[in-house]
């Protein structure tokens, strides 16, 4: 038999992964710890460095912020960062150090991730011994552009106030439209007074320190100055940024967004690869080459998923030459396979050869009616992952995304449900009637959203009972299909979904998908894949 090459190299991954595991640590783990060694005499000599910086600062053009320094006790930054590194060093040189002695590799993770930390803590030990020198650099470039500083923050604050008056009524008009998400708008937007107070109360400061530095004031607080220009540039910046938001997410309060799966499909393939070989030759070896990608129906890809070891047929020429067939007919078409064309496939001088599936792969695909504010459109093929067509595959004609009006953007609901149910019992969208006759209660859609109806089936009309159930599902989180587990109302084995003439004409349909024992073939955890399946050459 031919030696299967991706189950041997599965199997020597795995044992590589064994030996690992139970022998000892891999050479690159201990050469990164060898190296981290210097790491610690870099961060202490980078300290000093700092250290000199800062005192040759206070020494020359900075002199006269030494009350600075002492006030907010820079000096002690250094002592804080040497303390740092003197406790990574012990991490590394008791902890880290009996770890690597040890030599087990199944802490070859642990030694990472603790290296890695030392790394960071080392960096910021660092930042924080070179913060004094800036600290004084950045008062000494106060004091000298004090003119300057003054002129930037005047242009900041009348951009601020603007900014604050145009987007408070935003917010107040936006809470009046929607009472009920008052509080929610009132928390969203909590930054904005904050943020206008904190700047014009930075402007203030900065105003009043840049008078006393132009009367060259014994009182100049140039530590104030300078935090109340970097307070007045970050809430302007932040004020900015929060108003693209803010008035983002409230205007979305104001819009209804739907998405409703209407129909889906796969597109199999399999990539066939070949062995051929002159079986009467004693010197002759394997020619190997891939043959081509086919699509397959999805009948015909599942029956490939089963096929043992991909095997799907030989041929043999000479005496008693044969085609052998060990894959379903079906399967054999698609790929254009049979005794003509295996013979035309042989290499040079070979008299047998032997098909495989080599690969598979599934391309996976949904068609949507979006709705925007009671206007719709239906998307063309939308390619989606295997992930997310597996977890939607019982949900044809069901909505999957749901924003209804008076909700924010990161509050929609993506949890499947019957067509529209979402919007059941909001006054905007429709309103609840009663059967005369018996006296149960059914949900009427307006106009503009009656487009719901068309995707419910016969009915269009939802019962409370349906209302009911979907509110118990929804709460945990669970789609709705109604009924039962064994006979679902909707979804994509919902008997009003077969019912609705619209579904009937769906791609989904007319392959089979209403009656395959699953909503998918299974496209998903194949593993066979592998490399040719039958004898070899001599």
């Amino acid at each position: 038999m031919k030696f299967n090459r991706i189950t041997s190299m599965v199997t020597l991954m795995g044992l590589a992964v064994l030996l690992t595991g139970c022998g000892g640590l891999d050479r690159s783990i201990k050469d990164r710890f060898k190296n981290a060694a210097a790491s610690f005499d870099t961060a202490t000599t980078d300290i000093a460095k700092q250290k000199k910086t800062y005192e040759s600062l206070l020494s020359n053009e900075g002199a006269w912020a030494k009350p600075y320094a002492e006030r907010e006790k820079l000096a002690t930054k250094f002592t804080e960062a040497s303390g740092e590194v003197k406790r990574l060093q012990g991490i590394y040189d008791g902890e880290i150090q009996k770890l690597i002695d040890a030599n087990k590799g199944e802490t070859a993770t642990t030694i990472s991730t603790k290296l890695d930390q030392v790394r960071t803590g080392l960096m910021s030990a660092r930042d924080v011994a070179a913060y004094p020198a800036k600290r004084i650099q950045t008062l000494i470039s106060v004091r000298k552009t004090a003119d300057k500083v003054h002129e930037t923050a005047q242009s900041q604050i009348v951009k601020v106030t603007p900014l604050h008056e145009a987007l408070t009524p935003v917010i107040a008009e936006s809470k009046e439209s929607h009472p009920g998400r008052a509080d929610d708008i009132s928390s969203r937007t909590a930054t904005v007074p904050k943020l206008y107070k904190s700047a014009t109360e930075a402007f203030e400061t900065l105003t009043t320190q840049y008078k006393l530095h132009q009367a060259e004031s014994t009182e100049t607080d140039y530590a104030a100055f300078a935090d109340a220009s970097s307070t007045l540039a970050k809430a302007l910046e932040t004020l900015t940024s929060e108003d693209r938001r803010i008035r983002g997410e409230l205007a979305e309060l104001d819009v209804t967004r739907t998405r409703t799966l209407v129909d889906m499909k796969t597109q199999c393939f399999i990539t066939v690869k070949q062995s051929t070989w002159d079986e009467y030759s004693d010197y002759g070896g394997e020619h190997e080459k891939i043959v081509g990608t086919y699509e397959l129906t999805n009948e015909a890809f599942e029956a490939a998923t089963q096929l043992n070891d991909g095997a799907m047929c030989a041929y043999g020429s000479g005496w008693g030459s044969s085609f052998t067939a060990k894959a379903p007919a079906s399967i054999l078409s698609s790929a254009q396979l049979n005794e003509s064309r295996c013979r035309s496939l042989l290499a040079r001088g070979d008299t047998h050869g032997e098909w495989w599936v080599e690969d598979w792969n599934v391309k996976c695909f949904h068609k949507y009616l979006e709705e925007a504010n009671g206007v719709t459109k239906e998307t063309d093929w939308v390619e989606v992952d295997e992930e997310d067509f597996a977890y939607y595959a019982e949900s044809l004609g069901m909505t999957i995304e749901a924003k209804p009006y008076g909700v924010f953007a990161d509050e929609v609901d993506d949890v499947p449900a019957p067509a529209g149910m979402a919007y059941v019992g909001n006054d905007k969208y429709g309103e609840w009637k009663q059967d005369s006759n018996n006296g149960t209660s059914f949900w009427v859609f307006y106009g503009q959203y009656r487009f719901f109806s068309d995707l419910m089936g016969p009915s269009p009309y939802y019962y409370r009972s349906d209302y009911d159930g979907y509110r118990t599902s929804r709460a945990s989180g669970t789609p709705y299909y109604g009924g039962s587990s064994t006979s679902p109302k909707y979804g994509s084995r919902g008997s009003t979904t077969k019912a609705n003439s619209r579904f009937a004409r769906s791609t989904f349909t007319k392959t089979g998908g209403f009656s395959r024992t699953s909503a998918t073939i299974r496209s998903a955890g194949v593993s066979a894949r592998s490399g040719g399946p039958g004898g070899g050459g001599k």
